[in-house]
């Protein structure tokens, strides 16, 4: 992620695992970053370092971004991988932007996305070249790191059930014991 002074990045799923981290990092690059999550992440959003909160419930995210951004956006990273959902939200990055998801696979949005003028990078894990920054960012105590909840392996089908509801706040994990 390229992030930084100036630019506006917009991140889906900005207070779960993984969006929490990208929503931590991309502020401490100095970074505008908006936030788009369900209502119970709102107040999350801020103390995450979010400049903005789209509450995905309470409004069309994508004319909204269109709304707030004429311009447009720099970077939509999302960690939701409906095409046509994320297609509505891409279509407020400025040409020559970036849109970037674990979620979503390449060969299924590239050619949506080149006619709207912006790059799709499909993303599965940080770069290891990224590590020192995680480093420093946690040394520094400027990244927070979200809450892990745990279910035993007999209620693993619950922590399926939690996570099919889209809005986990952080890690969820299996323990086997």
């Amino acid at each position: 992620m390229g992030a930084g002074p100036g630019q506006t990045v917009v991140v889906v799923g900005a207070t779960g695992g993984v969006g929490s981290f990208v929503t931590q990092m991309a502020a401490a690059r100095g970074a505008r970053v908006v936030a788009v999550s369900a209502t119970p992440g709102v107040a999350l959003s801020s103390e995450l370092g979010a400049t903005e909160t789209i509450d995905h419930e309470a409004v069309d995210v994508g004319s909204t971004l269109r709304t707030r951004y004429p311009a447009g956006v720099d970077t939509l990273i999302t960690m939701y991988g409906d095409v046509e959902t994320v297609t509505g939200m891409a279509q407020s990055v400025r040409t020559g932007g970036l849109v970037v998801s674990p979620a979503m696979r390449a060969d299924a949005v590239s050619s949506t996305f080149e006619k709207l003028g912006v790059t799709f990078t499909g993303v599965s894990r940080l770069s290891p070249a990224r590590l020192p920054e995680l480093t420093t960012l946690l040394d520094a105590g400027k990244l927070r790191v979200p809450p892990v909840t745990a279910f035993q392996l007999e209620r693993a089908g619950d922590a399926i059930g939690e996570m099919a509801t889209g809005h986990v706040r952080g890690k969820l994990v299996i323990a086997i014991s």
